[in-house]
């Protein structure tokens, strides 16, 4: 499948939240394949990225830009490949390279990793999960990498889980382009950057089905850098979906 102009994107370092009243969109062409068994290959270019608030890339926000498209560097591309010939195991890998973002940063080329796994026993089912970022700056700013962990569990209608996240002590990891790209498990409902370096994340969150459309849950997010900052997020969320 080709698309080329405006569109929503899917990927794991490039991808649209629609987390807002305005849907993240972008500018560019892409190309999936699924000729192989139980694979999805992609490829796509970006050159301009229409964000899901009022959002400057490297400037102020709230400049009047709401639903405005803007450059994405000198243009982004992204490869990536996702696996689940096994039943029950998700494997993903991408590479995303963004050309001159800033002069700090210089070209940036993004990698990230995820292995996940769903199982299921009666009533009872259960996932583990783990992510590795890589950011490479050819610029002055320091290179970085980080980790996460996740185990989840579910009964009856309750599901939890808990999440662990690290990052190296120099550099920052970017997570993509496009908020929908920020997977991080230890991200929060409130708010998310815990990609700073030195960073240390962890997360708590239950959740309750109260029927098939209907959610509510609780989430416990505590953070920790080399800087000495130290936050905690607490959030109560509810989610209802429309038939």
């Amino acid at each position: 499948t080709v698309t080329v102009g405006r569109m929503h994107i899917s990927s794991p370092l490039v991808a649209n939240s629609g987390s807002r009243v305005i849907k993240d969109s972008f500018e560019g062409a892409t190309i999936i394949n699924t000729d192989l068994p139980n694979t999805t290959i992609g490829f796509g270019y970006v050159d301009k990225w229409q964000p899901r608030t009022d959002y400057t890339l490297g400037g102020a926000a709230n400049a009047g830009n709401i639903a405005e498209f803007r450059q994405v560097g000198d243009g982004a591309y992204t490869v990536f490949a996702i696996n689940k010939s096994i039943p029950g195991l998700m494997l993903s890998g991408a590479w995303a390279g963004v050309k001159e973002n800033s002069v700090a940063d210089g070209d940036i080329d993004l990698y990230r990793f995820e292995a996940k796994y769903d199982g299921k026993a009666s009533s009872f089912s259960y996932n583990l999960g783990g992510q590795y970022f890589i950011t490479e700056y050819s610029g002055v700013t320091k290179d970085a990498d980080g980790f996460a962990l996740k185990a989840g569990v579910g009964v009856g209608s309750i599901d939890a889980y808990v999440a662990y996240s690290k990052i190296s002590d120099e550099g920052k990891v970017k997570y993509g382009v496009g908020f929908g790209a920020d997977t991080l498990y230890t991200q929060s409902p409130i708010i998310s950057d815990n990609y700073g370096a030195g960073t240390e994340a962890y997360a708590i969150d239950v959740a309750y089905k109260i029927n098939a459309d209907t959610k509510i849950g609780i989430d416990y997010t505590t953070t920790d850098n080399d800087a000495g900052t130290e936050l905690s997020y607490s959030a109560v969320y509810g989610s209802y979906s429309f038939g």
